[in-house]
């Protein structure tokens, strides 16, 4: 199931190709030729129809030595996930854009980041056919930044950072130097990098990164916050909690378009504006999470 978690966790690696070029070298030594640009690919790698296949973020770096595409997986809280198809994601990317590709995986469970590290060999004994290994950031290897040093220097790291030791059992000692140093970045990026932790975060601790960011931001209002406030205030009325709630998904989808750099053309917006069936904008919702076009959530 598609939750906030899950997509902070593999987004704020998508929308930062810089910082993933950074956080390879500072955790994994591994070097990246000079990235010049960043583009984000169809996560549907789907060749039948009847079975689905997708992987949760997909961005194709242009370096100076050729093409990399980088396959994002998020992994929560599921001990059945299929590695078995990670070698066909690698597979079909590699043939579909003809260029090297990486596997990254992101987790904030230091069990399943060591299991995860394990190479899948396919073949027999003597003949390996296909050997596939994952980049794992987790919290055996993600350093916890505790100092406003560390997170100033690279707050979107800092960020991932946050996500990935999200289970840690002092959570403030990460989240207060956080704050204090997403405080200082320009206002949108700010807003947004809020945002990701935010989601990112279980109830209680997401509660008390309000609590710390409203402390150095008394303005702040999550995307999050606002959908439960306008339901709250509509408390009691049926018609208003429903409007609420209708309102508080257009906002959040018009969020998740716009963070997946999709243009939202005016016939879009009022598409959103007009639709009072919160079904059809949880669909919609739903899909703009792996949209790369408008077209891929209104059709």
């Amino acid at each position: 199931m598609v939750t906030p978690r899950h997509e902070a966790l593999h987004q704020i690696a998508r929308d930062n190709p810089k910082t993933v070029e950074r956080a390879l070298w500072r955790v994994h030594r591994l070097r990246l030729p000079p990235v010049k640009s960043a583009e984000i690919l169809n996560v549907d790698l789907t060749t039948i129809e009847a079975v689905e296949r997708r992987v949760d973020s997909l961005v194709r770096l242009r370096t100076e030595r050729g093409d990399l595409a980088l396959i994002f997986e998020a992994q929560l809280d599921d001990k059945k996930i299929k590695k078995s198809r990670w070698p066909y994601y690698l597979a079909f990317v590699h043939d579909k854009y003809e260029c090297d590709v990486m596997l990254v995986v992101i987790t904030h469970d230091a069990e399943d980041a060591l299991r995860f590290q394990k190479p899948i060999v396919l073949g027999m004994d003597g003949w390996t056919s296909m050997v596939v290994r994952a980049v794992v950031f987790g919290p055996h290897n993600v350093p916890r930044l505790t100092s406003l040093e560390e997170s100033r220097a690279d707050p979107v790291f800092a960020v991932l950072s946050a996500l990935v030791h999200s289970r840690s059992p002092m959570p403030g000692e990460i989240l207060e130097p956080l704050a204090l140093a997403l405080n200082e970045v320009k206002e949108a990026t700010q807003r947004d990098l809020n945002e990701f932790v935010e989601a990112g975060l279980d109830d209680e601790t997401r509660e008390l990164w309000r609590q710390i960011v409203k402390t150095y931001n008394p303005r702040y209002v999550s995307t999050l916050r606002q959908e439960c406030l306008a339901e709250g205030r509509a408390e009691g009325r049926a018609e208003g909690r429903a409007e609420g709630r209708v309102q508080g998904q257009a906002e959040a989808l018009l969020v998740v378009l716009e963070g997946r750099g999709i243009t939202v053309s005016d016939k879009a917006r009022e598409r959103m504006r007009d639709c009072d069936d919160p079904d059809v904008l949880h669909d919609w919702l739903l899909r703009a999470v792996s949209a790369t076009t408008e077209e891929d959530v209104f059709g």
